[in-house]
């Protein structure tokens, strides 16, 4: 016999209601008066649906019944699996009683497990207790980053029908499930710990007596499928709002509060999921972020004093009374996320009013107000939100700003190129002068023209036919005359161009050398008379400091990341992926720069850009250690915060990347050894 289940508000008992067909089904809810799911006497598809898959669901009762089918299937198609996707097909998500059997019948993705039955599973799961009949691995990629999990010979677990009355947590250590089956059993409550589970896929905890369903499903972002048939659930936590995958939330047979039933009746588990998400209240926000000091210097023990006087534009200049090498300045790298490509197709977790560019905007600018950097390099910032915001919002700050969109402008009329993003450096003008600003555009190979290396096919075909580009600032201290290179730079991100990325890169740092050297020649932007004797002066180009901020598309032990730690790159790097790019590829490529990464000082944060999809660091800012010291840096987001959502941008960050910011001091150039003289005279 089966228990009585709710169903759409009318109670079945006796025969098990897997036992009727759709039509018997549909025509006992339709005797139902006043049912929420009825459109004009008439069940819509979305219930329909839900009512086909929920008796398919109900015919799986019986212990380890999936489990069970699989093998069949396997012994008689010879087939060790079936891909989930390949043989469904996207047929569970369509119309009704027809697709829901391919939805439902025996599907098991990847592999499939059964175990002893047992009333507390998790201590119990052992290797000898479980069918695997496959082995998989799982790959993901994102913004220029391959991750590929451990190998895991089973992913699936199916403990239906045995009778379960408790889940031990133990269960949830297995982290690496894709589907779980805990259907028709004798529980009344999904753990928490279930929020562990992150590639679960699909979830049935159908013919249960499930009263509440957790709120940390939400953190689940891969679940395609969740069954909820026959329980006792009545409210549907606005958490789930985040499952943006879903295409089923099976909840036929649940005493449902009318709201959430009729959201379902009319839009479908899309729609549902979509008005939980933007109705969800917004979790607390995270500490703010520490400043971690790198140095224990005392510097502040020997403040200058300072006199104001008046440079040759007749603006004032800060006049030092004392020494003039301690030179400090901070300086910030942030991928704002441009408004065109903040879609809810991409960033489907993300509430429609949090990913909209009117509130982003202003969450950025409170963060460039707050933090309050000297330099700040921003990548994603399209021409038209240049113009008529952040130069404008900058300028008030006292800041002065230098814009280059990607080269794809060239091509486009004005109304097109206003969208097109570029990079965007901004700098207090109360601290520096500007003697250049300049583009690199990596498809334009302006180095390699330079040099007069041929241009290969790969070159023509793979990296002229990307548009990132950098932007270089020479800048001039007003306090101590101190000269300051900073690039900034987007580069490519698909990782299947992975030599792309390199070359780049590699591009970047030849014209950084030729800019430089072109930087040690250029005159003093200073006051005639003001610090004319102790004006630090350049020798050569490798002198003057240089900051490299920007989103490199490129994850630690990456050949990009390689090269510039390392100063070259050898000729048959992987990463240039057995292309022919003539010299480079031939030679092989160095630079002259000694370059470090600020949070290499302690460790490179866990991530900088975080999503569902992908989370890890591909923002950095580099210096040139030999003659800058990093100071002080801002250090990750709180990890108990992170715990409790799926990734940015979210209501209190307002794109996918964090910022990094970073303090740095102009280290004194040490005096050259001279030889001692000894005087040959004897008394």
């Amino acid at each position: 016999m089966f228990n009585p289940r709710y169903t759409q508000g009318t109670i079945y008992s006796g025969t098990h209601p897997g036992l009727l067909t759709p039509d018997q089904q549909h025509a006992a809810i339709l005797s139902v008066h006043n049912s929420p799911a009825l459109e004009n006497g008439q069940i819509s598809e979305h219930w329909k649906q839900q009512i086909a898959l929920a008796t398919q669901s109900r015919a799986f009762s019986s212990p380890h019944q999936r489990a069970h089918n699989a093998a069949a299937l396997a012994r008689t198609s010879g087939m060790g699996t079936m891909n989930y996707n390949a043989r469904n097909n996207g047929a569970a998500y369509g119309g009704a009683a027809a697709n829901a059997s391919n939805a439902l019948s025996g599907r098991m993705n990847s592999t499939t497990v059964s175990t002893t039955t047992s009333n507390n599973v998790g201590n119990n799961l052992s290797t000898s207790s479980m069918m695997v009949t496959t082995t998989t691995t799982k790959t993901e990629e994102k913004n220029g980053s391959t991750h590929r999990q451990a190998r895991q010979d089973w992913t699936c677990l199916d403990l239906g029908g045995i009778g379960l009355r408790n889940v031990s947590t133990d269960l949830f250590k297995f982290s690496f499930l894709t589907e779980l089956y805990i259907n028709h059993n004798k529980l009344t409550r999904l753990p928490s710990e279930i929020g562990k589970l992150r590639n679960l896929v699909i979830l049935d905890a159908s013919g249960n007596n499930i009263k509440a369903i957790p709120p940390e499903l939400g953190l689940l972002v891969e679940l395609r499928e969740v069954l909820l048939f026959d329980n006792m659930i009545t409210v549907i936590p606005p958490e789930l709002g985040t499952l943006y995958q879903l295409k089923i939330l099976g909840v036929e047979g649940n005493p449902l509060q009318d709201v959430y039933k009729s959201q379902l009746m009319e839009t479908g588990t899309t729609g549902l999921i979509t008005a939980l998400r933007d109705g969800c209240p917004v979790v607390p926000p995270p500490p703010e972020r520490e400043w971690e000091k790198l140095t224990s210097d005392n510097d502040d023990a020997n403040e200058k004093s300072l006199m104001v006087v008046s440079d040759a534009e007749g603006s004032s200049v800060p006049k030092l009374n004392g020494s003039n090498t301690n030179f400090k300045f901070t300086a910030m790298s942030y991928n704002i996320l441009c408004e065109r490509y903040a879609t809810s197709t991409l960033y489907g977790y993300t509430p429609s009013w949090a990913l909209a560019w009117s509130y982003r905007k202003d969450l950025i600018m409170q963060e460039l107000a707050g933090y309050k950097a000297d330099i700040i390099c921003l990548q994603e910032v399209d021409v038209e939100n240049f113009d008529t915001f952040f130069a404008p919002e900058m300028s008030i700050k006292g800041y002065k700003g230098v814009h280059f969109p990607k080269s794809r402008v060239r091509t486009m009329n004005e109304v097109e190129r206003r969208v097109v993003d570029g990079c965007a450096t901004f700098f207090k003008t109360s601290k520096f002068y500007m003697h250049e600003k300049s583009i690199i555009e990596f498809n334009q190979a302006p180095s390699l023209r330079r040099q007069n290396i041929k241009l290969t096919s790969n070159m023509y075909n793979r990296v002229m036919t990307k548009d990132n580009v950098s932007v270089l600032t020479l800048l001039e201290s007003k306090e101590t005359g101190h000269r300051l290179i900073v690039a900034n730079c987007h580069i490519h991100w698909d990782p299947q161009f992975r030599d792309v990325k390199l070359m780049q890169v590699a591009m970047l740092m030849d014209e950084l050398a030729q800019v430089a050297t072109r930087f040690c020649s250029m005159p003093s932007k200073l006051p005639p008379d003001y610090l004319k004797d102790s004006r630090p002066t350049y020798s050569d180009y490798t002198k003057i400091p240089v900051l490299i901020c920007g989103d490199f598309n490129s994850s630690p032990g990456s050949g990009v990341l390689d090269f510039l730690s390392s100063g070259k790159v050898e000729p048959h790097h992987e990463d240039f992926m057995n292309n022919d790019y003539g010299d480079y590829t031939f030679n092989g490529r160095s630079h002259p720069f000694n370059l470090k990464s600020v949070y290499s000082e302690t460790q490179e944060l866990p991530f900088t850009n975080f999503t569902p999809g992908f989370s890890g660091t591909i923002d950095y800012i580099w210096y040139t250690n030999a003659n800058l010291e990093a100071t002080g840096l801002l250090k990750g987001v709180d990890r108990n915060y992170l715990s409790s959502i799926v990734g940015f941008p979210n209501a209190h960050f307002p794109s996918d990347h964090i910022c990094l910011l970073a303090e740095f001091k102009v280290k004194q150039e040490k005096a050259p050894l001279t030889n001692p003289k000894f005087s040959n005279d004897r008394k």
